[in-house]
């Protein structure tokens, strides 16, 4: 959900607006980013249907759709 390589910052992320975007329309989410989480739990508080995982296996476990999203 970070926006930028070795970086917390959310803030104004593709990640972030995506995960807004799909919560909006009823799409249940579980997300993780090893660096990201944290910031990420502050800028989406507000969201009922994001579930956090603690590692990335736990994040696709049990799901339908693995969706990765970085800049590089």
């Amino acid at each position: 959900m970070t926006y930028k390589k070795d970086t917390t910052l959310v803030e104004e992320s593709a990640a972030i607006s995506i995960i807004k975007s799909l919560s909006a329309q009823g799409v249940s989410l579980k997300i993780y980013d090893p660096a990201g989480n944290d910031e990420a739990k502050l800028e989406l508080k507000s969201l009922k249907n994001i579930e956090f995982a603690n590692s990335a296996i736990e994040c696709i476990k049990g799901n339908k759709i693995c969706f990765i999203a970085t800049p590089w």
